[in-house]
């Protein structure tokens, strides 16, 4: 499986290979309304996840807003409670992702199966 989501200058990139599923993120969300194009997206991807590993890539994001934070969550939250496991890997040099995922990160220590990778 490969697809692909853009949404201005978001990109997602998707790929399943066996059991695993790599899920990249590119680009810029800066929409008010993020959630009204993701949450489609992230059924599809949520359902190509059930018994995969999940890498979650957002080292090429360059930045997102803070409406873009809740669909992410929400989107961890759906892969952890349907996948094996959930690698969340993410650019510590990158100063809107440093905020974001280290909020994320406290979030995941209640999910077992989700891991964050400084990469």
């Amino acid at each position: 499986m490969s697809d692909s989501f853009e949404h201005g200058s978001l990109k997602i990139d998707i790929a399943k290979e066996g059991s695993r599923l790599a899920v990249v993120w590119s680009g810029v969300s800066d929409s008010r309304a993020p959630h009204l194009a993701l949450q489609p997206f992230s059924s599809q991807v949520t359902e190509a996840a059930a018994n995969a590993e999940v890498d979650l890539d957002f080292n090429q994001l360059t930045y997102a807003n803070s409406s873009t934070v809740g669909p992410i969550i929400l989107l961890v939250q759906a892969l952890s409670d349907v996948a094996q496991s959930v690698t969340v890997r993410y650019d510590p040099g990158n100063p809107f992702q440093i905020s974001t995922f280290s909020v994320l990160q406290e979030l995941g220590g209640t999910m077992g199966n989700v891991f964050f990778v400084k990469s």
